[in-house]
């Protein structure tokens, strides 16, 4: 790809370490208290569409190179996999000789905070990472042929298979493209006139058609042959789909609509977990010289097609900024989770680069100190997620190590396999910044990990009470109990251990 690309990746490789080493450290969230101690891998990612996910998840256990265990390994790959799709998507922007602003927009792209939350989840990283870098091999090709469509269209459907959020980062780049495609006709015909305007608009239509056009293509034809054959598993094996798999139904629109935006509002404006308000004012000062310099780029030539050019760069940002949200937004569950919205830091390095563009030679330093003070906001606050999350991790590991002394204290406690916890306590009265919807929440705080941390921390074969009248034992005695750390919210009722975490809804 040459000296020049090889470079860019490397400085984007070192920022996105410094960002997210971290994660080397080892530390579980909730997902991962589950899967550690599991020996063979579930197909239970089937009734999520992932059927890519699962065959990889068997090959990684043959080989046993399982994200389970295999920490190091898999970091080490998502720190590359993620630099490198950061890197390649500033190149499919062609601003490869624009001085800083191409180490400064890929970092943007692979540092942001939301790119972290997944690193949170050591299991998932295993997986999820193989997904973008299939994505990333449709970002290497400078010109496509038809075979080159139907393969790429194969390998989107597998990364699809394996991970669906891979959609939003690549509608993300398609609009961010067509934007900063159109951002450079108005900006060259400002300045050279009409016989320019005319020659830069027939060389942005063979870029499109060798990269843009040729990515939505991969997209569109990889999304059907993987809905397709989906549909054929699904079929064949009988499968119950979840819920986040399913379409919202047309009834609830107006409350998706209201839903999208209270997330639209609070991510980028009100005060959130994972970008205070100085970094988000810095970000919409960003966003505010965009727009002002696509402006001023208007005012020299104020016809209709300069005007039509602006309007259509505004309404793809507009899309763009509604885009964040992600496929979710038409999808029955609607969980606005940082991870599954990690495509945002696309979308504010298109913004950096159209600011760019639109600047002039004067002001590009100003721009650079701006883009230099996001890029430290963004490796501070990752730093802290990870931070967070072993902080939180040393608190439930004390918790489960006194809740297991209760319960090896009790007459009768050997041998006893079942549990059942009531209550889901997610946090603590001292709370961490970073909490944000499942991101760095107490293991008490979910279903599936309550049972599991106590199992990883003791040792003991522990199992979740599944049966119906044990868990209405469990509720009926925590009911009367005062919750832990009370001195009766552990017990023992005929072979059931029974922790009382909260009152029962």
């Amino acid at each position: 790809m040459g000296q020049r690309f090889s470079r860019l990746f490397l400085f984007v490789l070192i920022i996105t370490a410094v960002a997210k080493g971290g994660a080397f450290l080892p530390a579980y969230s909730i997902d991962d208290y589950l899967f550690v101690l599991r020996d063979f891998p579930s197909l239970s990612m089937l009734r999520q569409g992932r059927f890519g996910q699962a065959v990889l998840l068997q090959i990684l256990h043959l080989i046993q190179l399982e994200p389970n265990y295999a920490r190091v390994f898999f970091v080490s790959f998502a720190l590359i996999a993620s630099s490198l799709l950061a890197a390649l998507v500033v190149r499919h922007w062609h601003v490869g000789r624009a001085g800083w602003l191409p180490v400064a927009a890929a970092s943007v792209v692979a540092t942001h905070p939301f790119t972290t939350e997944i690193f949170t989840f050591r299991t998932a990283l295993g997986i999820s990472m193989w997904a973008f870098a299939l994505l990333a091999l449709l970002l290497v090709p400078l010109r496509w042929s038809l075979a080159g469509l139907l393969g790429g269209a194969v390998i989107f459907a597998l990364a699809l298979s394996i991970y669906q959020v891979v959609l939003n980062y690549c509608l993300m780049i398609i609009l961010i493209s067509a934007a900063i495609g159109l951002t450079r006709l108005l900006v060259v015909g400002s300045a050279a006139g009409w016989p320019a305007r005319v020659t830069s608009l027939l060389s942005l239509r063979r870029a499109v058609r060798h990269r843009t056009t040729a990515l939505l293509a991969c997209a569109t034809l990889g999304t059907i042959i993987y809905l397709v054959t989906n549909a054929v598993i699904v079929r064949a094996l009988r499968i119950t789909m979840a819920s986040r798999t399913q379409f919202l139904s047309p009834d609830r629109i107006g409350e998706r609509v209201e839903a999208v935006w209270q997330v639209v509002r609070y991510r980028f404006l009100e005060v959130s977990p994972l970008l205070g308000r100085f970094l988000k004012g810095l970000l919409l000062l960003l966003l505010v010289t965009a727009l002002a310099g696509l402006m001023a780029r208007m005012r020299p030539w104020l016809r209709p097609w300069p005007l039509l050019l602006l309007l259509t760069v505004v309404s793809l940002l507009a899309v763009s900024l509604i885009w964040t949200v992600g496929v979710i937004v038409i999808l029955e569950e609607f969980w606005a989770v940082p991870r599954v919205m990690a495509h945002v830091g696309i979308f504010w390095a298109g913004i950096l680069v159209i600011s760019h563009r639109c600047s002039s030679a004067g002001t590009r330093p100003a721009l650079g100190v701006l883009s230099l003070l996001i890029v430290l906001s963004f490796i501070g606050s990752s730093n802290r997620i990870l931070h967070d999350q072993i902080r939180l991790n040393a608190r439930d590991m004390s918790k489960a190590t006194r809740i297991l002394a209760r319960l090896e204290s009790l007459p009768g406690f050997s041998g006893t396999e079942l549990v059942a916890v009531q209550g889901t306590p997610w946090s603590y009265p001292l709370s961490y910044t970073t909490l944000d919807r499942d991101m760095n929440i107490s293991a008490f705080g979910a279903r599936w990990s309550k049972v599991a941390i106590l199992r990883e921390v003791s040792g003991y074969d522990l199992k979740p009470a599944e049966d119906d009248a044990q868990q209405a034992t469990a509720e009926a005695y925590c009911r009367g109990a005062r919750p832990w750390p009370g001195p009766d919210s552990v017990t023992l009722k005929d072979g059931l251990a029974i922790v009382c975490l909260g009152i029962p809804h």
